[in-house]
């Protein structure tokens, strides 16, 4: 699983980042200091340090490398990031994160 939080670090995430724990999942904090919540828990942590001046340039380069390393996660096992993006829908969806009224793809 792959997580952004950065300060004011949000509820969520943290629920997020120890479900993951719990289930034995790798997870890759990205935020601003590995003391961070979810930074404790995480597997790997990449940090952006913690200057509060230049919160924009962090969540744009934040994104930018998200991107890309889930790019790399399909790339590596494309049969099971479906099964697992759905897996993350249902859960976050049961504590009431995103609605489910949305359209399925066919």
């Amino acid at each position: 699983m792959l997580l952004i939080s950065l300060p004011r670090y949000s509820k969520e995430a943290l629920v997020l980042a120890e479900q993951a724990k719990g289930q034995k999942a790798t997870l890759i904090a990205m935020t601003d200091r590995p003391l961070s919540p979810i930074g404790q828990l995480a597997t790997i942590s990449l940090t952006t340090g913690e200057n509060p001046e230049i919160f924009s340039d962090r969540i744009l380069a934040l994104l930018s490398l998200s991107e890309l390393i889930v790019m790399g996660m399909h790339e590596k096992d494309p049969k099971n990031i479906r099964a697992r993006r759905e897996k993350l829908e249902h859960f976050t969806t049961k504590l009431g994160y995103l609605s489910n009224n949305r359209k399925r793809e066919v």
